[in-house]
């Protein structure tokens, strides 16, 4: 996985999932390193932004 050659070669710490298929293809299990998911990201804000309105 080059996400795990990027770790040994680079030492990243941490992981954008910046498309909206990465997620369905990388889990969270499969990293050691931190991840963010730029939809699930989107989705909590949206939905925040939807309920706490006044």
């Amino acid at each position: 996985m080059i996400i795990k050659e990027m770790i040994n070669r680079d030492g990243i710490q941490g992981i954008i999932l910046g498309c909206t298929e990465l997620p369905m293809l990388i889990k969270n299990e499969d990293l050691y390193i931190h991840s963010l998911n730029t939809a699930e990201i989107h989705i909590n804000k949206i939905i925040d932004t939807i309920f706490n309105e006044e």
